[in-house]
């Protein structure tokens, strides 16, 4: 927790968290107000959850193209530009509205493009992130910027409904509009050292060779890929228990009522809000790569814990599935607690060995890969589900077994791995941007 405290007497580092909490609450609310309004006026469930979906399609497709701008070009300005961009969206929406002119295939448009400046924003973010703090403060760094970004993710629907409830589409618009200029504002007092290269004269052929690089040091990095390789099989077998598994195990499995299955989504979620303060104390007995060993290992055992608590022979012994509830709910904040460290702890190991200059389009290949493996998993999971309504410990079962092989596999694969142990930035000679 003091290194945490310490990280914000760094005012560069503070304005890129300020800034980035502001932009992404922005366009989760966004996004979300923009759902309800399109099922208010149309009564299309479908047509509600498309506007979701549509704002995933940019950060699959578009990710390694926004890694290799915020490597080429500084990461500063791309954050304020697009900050920038975004709030004129958001006031051409506002125009559209006030005009009684924004209609559905606006709305598209603009979560699109909404979604695109935040593909591209992100990486900018989590490239400057090792260029602002040493690299002891790094993990921590890592931590905190969890943190926010899951408060953000939790607090932002909540901030929507409120606002468009209370106060309408046009006033969430206007909100939004000046909040991201307010962030615009706060970014152009940070100073990120970064190396820019200089302009050449052919730009297509630079940006591709600069994919391709990026591609290739992947490949040739030697945990690097084990790692990709970890987070893709955990986003398939691991990730779906919460987006798919937490529904149709307390629904149909124990049925619990709505009210239930809503308290039971709070308490999983606040174990990612509780795992960066774990962390702290973790890391003080662990290194990272035995932190990563560890929390997929933990996370196997929680989710053992969890098929056992459903099965028909222990449900059985109890007048009805209040017991075997809360036992699966607790073990489920454990998963999610484990795998946010697991999370924060693979992104900093991937910032340690990734050279800066090639940060972005690193970390933005990561991204996509991994976005790209969620609704495969989800799926997946859906089907499995259903082929095994009866028995609904199976799939859990089956997320239990490949975590633990996974730890195996890491701990294996990354027998060799050194950690850094330095407290200056990584980048500290070069230009400010």
């Amino acid at each position: 927790m003091g290194e945490m405290k310490s990280l914000f007497t760094n005012k560069n580092f503070t304005l890129l968290m300020i800034g980035q909490v502001i932009s992404f609450t922005g366009s989760i609310i966004q996004r979300f107000a923009l759902s309800l309004y399109v099922l208010g006026i149309t009564g299309s469930g479908t047509l509600f959850a498309t506007v979701l979906v549509m704002s995933l399609i940019p950060t699959i497709l578009l990710g390694p193209i926004a890694g290799v701008f915020a490597d080429r070009f500084s990461r500063r300005n791309i954050m304020i530009v697009l900050d920038i961009l975004c709030a004129i969206i958001v006031g051409m929406m506002l125009l559209l509205s006030k005009n009684g002119m924004l209609d559905l295939p606006a709305i598209y448009l603009g979560v699109i493009l909404l979604s695109v400046f935040t593909t591209f924003y992100e990486p900018a973010v989590q490239a400057s992130i090792p260029s602002l703090v040493g690299e002891k403060q790094l993990l921590s760094a890592n931590s905190l910027n969890s943190l926010f970004m899951t408060l953000a993710n939790m607090t932002g629907p909540i901030l929507a409904g409120i606002l468009y409830g209370t106060l309408g589409l046009d006033a969430l618009l206007l909100i939004n509009g000046i909040s991201f200029l307010f962030a615009a504002i706060l970014e152009m007092f940070m100073v990120i050292p970064q190396t820019i290269r200089e302009k050449s004269s052919n730009v297509i052929q630079e940006f591709k060779s600069d994919l391709k690089e990026g591609f290739k040091f992947v490949y040739k990095s030697q945990y690097l890929g084990k790692l990709i390789f970890a987070t893709l099989i955990a986003n398939v077998f691991i990730s779906p228990i919460f987006t798919v598994g937490i529904a149709y195990i307390t629904k149909m499995s124990l049925k619990m009522s709505d009210q239930m299955y809503g308290l039971s989504e709070g308490v999983i979620m606040a174990g990612s809000l509780m795992a960066p303060i774990a962390l702290g104390l973790l890391t003080k007995k662990l290194t990272v790569k035995n932190a990563f060993v560890s929390m997929l290992l933990l996370s196997g055992i929680f989710l053992f814990a969890t098929s056992g608590s459903i099965l028909p022979s222990f449900t059985g012994i109890f007048p009805d599935a209040t017991i075997p509830f809360w036992i699966f709910t607790t073990c489920g904040f454990g998963i999610m607690a484990s795998i946010t460290i697991l999370a924060i702890v693979g992104m900093t190991m991937l910032q340690n060995d990734t050279p800066n200059e090639m940060l972005g389009r690193v970390m933005a290949l990561v991204t996509s890969m991994t976005m790209a493996a969620i609704p495969l998993g989800q799926l997946m999971y859906g089907l499995l589900f259903d082929r095994f309504a009866d028995s609904s410990y199976i799939p859990m079962l089956l997320s239990a077994i490949v975590s633990v092989i996974l730890s195996l596999y890491i701990k294996v694969s990354l027998a060799g791995y050194k950690e850094r142990d330095e407290s200056a930035p990584q980048n500290p000679d070069s230009t400010s941007a």
